[in-house]
C-alpha cells in the first residue's frame, strides 16, 4: 500500500517506474515508466483497467489503448492509435477479448 519507486540500471543506463498500491495490493492512479529520465510509459489504472500512452523518445505520444489488468496478466483492449514522431495516427487496431 501507498507510494512505490523502483530504480535498476547502471552509470549509463538507469530505470525508473513510479506509482501507487491501494489497499489491497493493486495500482491506483498515475504510473510513470522512465528511461534515462526519459519518460516512455504512462498508466492510468481504474482497477482492473488503465489507460496506457507510449512515448516516442522525443516525448510525442507514440500509442494510446486501454488495456485490463489481473495479479498475472496484462492484455489490450478495445482500440489502441498508434502515432508517428510528429504525432500524427498512422494506424489504429482494435482487440476483441
Amino acid at each position: 500500500m501507498g507510494r512505490w519507486k523502483y530504480v535498476s540500471g547502471s552509470k549509463t543506463e538507469k530505470s525508473l517506474i513510479t506509482g501507487k498500491y491501494d489497499k489491497y495490493g493493486r495500482e491506483k492512479g498515475v504510473w510513470k515508466y522512465y528511461n534515462n529520465d526519459t519518460l516512455f510509459r504512462s498508466e492510468r489504472y481504474f482497477y482492473p483497467y488503465s489507460v496506457d500512452v507510449l512515448y516516442h523518445k522525443n516525448g510525442k505520444i507514440s500509442q494510446i489503448g486501454k488495456s485490463y489488468t489481473t495479479k498475472k496478466t496484462w492484455t489490450k483492449i478495445g482500440t489502441w492509435y498508434k502515432f508517428n514522431e510528429e504525432e500524427k495516427l498512422t494506424d489504429s487496431i482494435t482487440f476483441e477479448n
